[in-house]
């Protein structure tokens, strides 16, 4: 039977701090000519760093759908484990079945033999 072993998933917490702690590359040198500029400015660095979280989430969503395979895949080599199990189990309460039937047969022809018996000896007595 082969072993199943899960991975843990980084949490959400871990992944953001791992985020924090890398080192940042040096921003680009930027003259800033007017209020405008400095407004357009400071939105794309806001959008920039909305979409590296963004895409820090989808490869946490990645890494999710990586260890979900690996659970499916194992499931699927077990799937012919758990049917013979399930077969095991039938096979388990049918021959209950069957031997449940048998000591009531045998009840019953223990009960009739005593009645036999005990027919013959009014009969003899």
């Amino acid at each position: 039977m082969k072993r199943i072993e899960l991975t843990a998933v980084p949490s959400l917490e871990d992944e953001l701090a791992s985020l924090v702690r890398e080192p940042r590359s040096e921003p680009p040198a930027i003259t800033i000519q007017s209020v405008p500029d400095l407004g357009k400015l400071t939105s794309e660095a806001v959008l920039a760093q909305y979409e590296h979280a963004a895409k820090s989430v989808e490869a946490m969503g990645h890494a999710v759908k990586a260890s979900i395979a690996k659970l499916q895949e194992a499931m699927n080599d077990h799937l012919a484990d758990l049917q013979l199990i399930a077969k095991a189990a039938d096979h388990i309460r049918e021959k209950g079945k069957t031997e449940q039937a048998q000591i009531e047969a045998a009840i019953a022809l223990t009960k009739d033999i005593r009645d036999i018996c005990a027919g013959f000896t009014k009969k003899g007595g």
